[in-house]
Parts: structure tokens; sequence; C-alpha cells
């Protein structure tokens, strides 16, 4: 797992490296991994309202994300989150920042 680290007003910036499978104007569907867990976020195209959703399902995957591309969605549910508080790198396909506080 690739990370960059950054201090930012009190803050640990933690740039960790993403997997994306579907980009339109930033990562739409992409996988990281965590403390030893794998995360999917996926804004999916919602074809109802012919636009992209604008929040993330976030799903946690089982113990062995094997062929996870195809699988992700029958995973269980994590948290939804708005699009718009999910901070990504310039090139908006490369990281997802994770920030802690300091204590």
């Amino acid at each position: 797992m690739r990370v960059k680290t950054e201090q930012i007003r009190g803050v640990s910036a933690k740039w960790i490296a993403i997997e994306h499978i579907e980009f339109h104007d930033f990562a739409r569907t992409f996988k990281f991994e965590r403390a030893g867990q794998t995360f999917v976020f996926d804004a999916p195209f919602l074809d109802g309202t012919d636009d992209y959703s604008n929040h993330f399902i976030v799903y946690v995957a089982p113990e062995s994300p094997a062929g996870w591309i195809d699988q992700f969605r029958a995973w269980k549910i994590h948290s939804i989150i708005p699009v718009t508080e999910v901070t990504l790198d310039e090139s908006r396909k490369r990281y997802i920042m994770s920030q802690e506080r300091d204590t």
C-alpha cells in the first residue's frame, strides 16, 4: 500500500493509494486498503436521473476480495458518504485522503 503523509493544522493527512475502475470527472468507483480491510467507494450512474450519484456507497470486502470488480455490490454496506466529503488527490484518481486527529 502506498501512503503519503502531510501535517495540516494538527491533523495527520494520509494519502492512501486507490485502484479505480470507473472515472468520470473523478474516480467514481475505486478500492483501497486500510488497517487490513478492503473498502470500495461507489458513486454509480443513475439511469433514472441520467447522472452519477452525489453519494459514495462504501462497501467492506469479505476476507479475500478476489473478483471484487464483479462482486462488490453484494458486499455489506459500511456507510454512505456525500461525494463532497471525500478528498481525492489533484489527478482525482490516484489517492484518497484519510485524516486522523493528532492526540
